[in-house]
C-alpha cells in the first residue's frame, strides 16, 4: 500500500515534469537537488492555480492511496500526543501491576530465597577457588589467576 502511494506520487512529479521539459534536462545537468524541487514546486504551484484538471486527478488518487493506508494502519499515523498518553498509562497500569506483585509474600519470600542461593554460591566458588593453588581473592567477588 505504501509502494503504490508512492508510486502516486511519482506519477505526478511525472506529470509536472512532462508539463515543463527544462525542468527536467535541468535535472539530467546535475542542478543542486535544492533548486530542483524549488523549480518542481513552483510549477506544480503553477498548474494548481491554472487549475490543471490532470494534476487535480492524479493528487486526488494519491489522497485516496494515503486514506486507505492511514485507515488500513492506523496505529502506525497516531498522533505523537496520543501515542505519549498510551504509553503513559501502560506504564502507570504496569507500575501498579508490579507494586501489587512486590508486595505479595510469596514473591517476597521467593525473592530472598533466590538472593540467598545465589550469595552462596559466589561464597562457595570462592572458598573453593582460595583452596587451589595458583588462585588468589583480590576483591570478595573477583577471582584471580596468578601467572606465576
Amino acid at each position: 500500500m505504501e509502494t503504490a502511494v508512492n508510486k502516486a506520487s511519482k506519477a505526478e512529479d511525472a506529470y509536472v515534469l512532462s508539463t515543463k521539459p527544462d525542468l527536467a534536462r535541468l535535472k539530467e545537468d546535475g542542478i543542486p537537488k535544492q533548486r530542483y524541487a524549488s523549480e518542481l514546486g513552483q510549477t506544480r504551484a503553477q498548474l494548481e492555480a491554472a487549475g490543471d484538471n490532470q494534476l487535480a486527478a492524479l493528487v486526488a488518487e494519491t489522497a485516496r492511496r494515503q486514506t486507505a493506508l492511514e485507515a488500513r494502519f492506523s496505529e502506525a499515523f497516531e498522533s505523537v500526543d496520543a501515542a505519549v498518553e498510551k504509553r503513559q498509562s501502560t506504564r502507570k497500569m504496569n507500575g501498579k501491576r508490579l507494586q501489587r506483585i512486590m508486595n505479595r509474600r510469596t514473591f517476597l519470600r521467593r525473592t530472598t530465597v533466590a538472593v540467598d542461593f545465589g550469595e552462596n554460591r559466589i561464597i562457595d566458588a570462592q572458598f573453593r577457588a582460595t583452596n587451589q593453588p595458583g588462585f588468589r581473592l583480590s576483591s570478595p567477588l573477583c577471582l584471580k589467576h596468578d601467572a606465576g
